[in-house]
């Protein structure tokens, strides 16, 4: 046991900077303060601290939006996402010819169906990824002859876009990057919307910096899904430690109208497979679940 200590010891401390960082905050979508607590989620696994360190997921008494309450502050996020997240949990590598080797192919998970969500909807132009992470998608993009940027919260990971993939990363929040009107014709965030503390401050933000004509794809896991509601508060996309909203077809169609975007939803497994739904459903039944908008994850595309 003496050998796990500074393993709890490291946990404990990252755990108790978070809780200290966390803030009571208003619904992000419509800043009541009525709340009714969904349920909560222990954070660590050591029992005396089960319930101090566990995560509370509320209900929006006025609009129904689900969220992460009480959640860290912007610039704990950032610390945390430069600490804990760096380049998708891998080893950051030294040089292209790594990162393109057999030992990083974990990091190209779902990148080709990202890359062909972007194609689809726009096949030239100037695309900008935020939450850029290890920079694959924008590397796939620009082989495509799109123009790519991407905005970045873990600074590791920024670095690593920029200095070995040769591509231009800004390293901070989407709104401080302080981007010129209109700057691009498609912006994507693909699993990074539930993980903003101000989901309705980066929307407008992405639709001031969409050119007109300019496509929002935004790829979120969907709270009312098949798999969330089989698997309740062990649902493994809960999350909510780094989940801070929590989306269902319903909420995420409110946030875009809010911020006058008009938004196409489909659901589909995506990143997670079909593994599971082939398990418990046949296929028509799996496809009346994705037609209910009920498969693990929601895709959103929104039109300026």
């Amino acid at each position: 046991m003496l050998e796990l200590f500074p393993a709890y010891k490291r946990i404990f401390l990252m755990q108790l900077r978070r809780k200290i960082a966390s803030r009571s905050v208003p619904c992000p979508l419509c800043g009541a303060r009525a709340k009714s607590v969904v349920c909560k989620t222990p954070n660590v696994h050591m029992a005396v601290f089960r319930e101090i360190f566990s995560e509370t997921v509320v209900r929006c008494s006025d609009c129904e939006f689900i969220y992460t309450n009480p959640r860290p502050t912007s610039a704990a996020l950032e610390r945390y996402y430069t600490e804990n997240y760096a380049l998708e949990g891998k080893p950051i590598p030294r040089s292209l010819e790594e990162f393109l080797s057999e030992s990083n192919k974990e990091i190209w998970f779902s990148k080709d169906r990202d890359l062909n969500l972007v194609l689809e909807t726009k096949s030239a132009g100037r695309l900008l990824d935020v939450g850029c992470a290890s920079g694959t998608l924008l590397w796939l993009a620009r082989q495509k002859g799109l123009s790519v940027q991407g905005v970045e919260v873990g600074r590791h990971s920024a670095e690593f876009v920029r200095n070995v993939l040769g591509i231009d990363v800004f390293s901070g929040q989407l709104e401080d990057a302080h981007f010129p009107d209109c700057a691009f014709d498609v912006v994507t965030m693909f699993h990074v919307l539930e993980h903003v503390p101000d989901p309705r401050r980066v929307v407008r933000e992405v639709r001031r910096i969409l050119a007109p004509g300019g496509a929002f794809i935004s790829v979120v896991p969907n709270y009312s899904s098949w798999s969330s509601e089989r698997f309740g508060t062990e649902w493994i996309w809960l999350q909510p430690q780094n989940h801070y909203s929590h989306f269902t077809p319903q909420s995420l169609a409110r946030l875009f109208a809010l911020e006058q975007l008009d938004c196409e939803l489909r659901s589909e497994e995506g990143r997670y497979g079909e593994d599971e739904i082939r398990k418990l459903f046949t296929e028509s039944a799996a496809a009346g679940i994705y037609d209910q908008l009920k498969g693990s994850e929601l895709v959103a595309v929104s039109r300026k």
